[in-house]
């Protein structure tokens, strides 16, 4: 974390991914979007990081079924730049809950990081809605404000729907989201992957999550919103 390690120029060339294998392209497309979504909530947004991240959010939404799954140039041009808007918004605000879970999932289970980022950051948009317990002096007001613009940007009412259109997002691009298959109901690394949790990230989370909404994650019978 240094402005020496900021770059003065990034290319931007969709060419240089044109052979990026299809789980790679859906792995990259999700990290950047999970990190314009996260950024946009994090506790340390600010009103530049909220423009970056929600341009980013709306410029990756509206291309990524057409560059991962149609390979098509324009939108992974597209994406690309999003993407870029994203690195800049999490370089202001840092990552959140999901990004604090995932590199557990990654290393336990041996997938790549966007799509261990992906699996749990669904599940977030019920927890975070139905929270009443805010970090860091933000307010429920506020919050759910921000957690309204990002339906927006999916076209969807609310926390239920934003999930359930994330996971057919994930299906579409074959990235595996059943929990089962994945072997992320074993009891053993449910507790793993908890109890290895990044603090640094969930202090960025708007919401302090309990340790009955973590298992509930990965066990819906667990979650409890109320």
């Amino acid at each position: 974390a240094s402005n020496f390690l900021l770059p003065s120029v990034a290319i931007i060339d969709p060419d240089l991914v044109s052979t990026m294998p299809k789980y790679l392209a859906a792995c990259s497309a999700f990290d950047a979007l999970s990190q314009s979504i996260e950024s946009y909530w994090s506790v340390g947004s600010n009103v530049k990081s909220q423009k970056l991240s929600l341009s980013a959010m709306e410029i990756i939404s509206k291309n990524l079924e057409k560059s991962v799954i149609s390979r098509n140039t324009r939108s992974t041009a597209q994406l690309m730049y999003g993407s870029n808007l994203a690195g800049q918004a999490i370089n202001i605000t840092k990552t959140t809950a999901p990004h604090a879970l995932s590199y557990k999932i990654s290393s336990l289970i041996n997938i790549a990081h966007g799509h261990a980022v992906a699996l749990t950051l669904g599940k977030f948009f019920k927890i975070n809605h139905y929270s009443k317990t805010m970090n860091k002096g933000i307010t429920i007001k506020s919050h759910l404000r921000k957690m309204k613009k990002i339906y927006e940007v999916f076209k969807v009412s609310g926390p239920e729907q934003m999930e359930a259109k994330w996971i057919k997002l994930m299906t579409k691009c074959e990235l595996e989201n059943d929990f089962n298959k994945l072997n992320l109901k074993n009891k053993k690394i449910i507790k793993q992957i908890i109890n290895s949790v990044n603090i640094e990230r969930l202090q960025n989370h708007p919401v302090i999550i309990s340790k009955d909404e973590f298992n509930g994650i990965f066990d819906e019978k667990k979650a409890d919103y109320n």
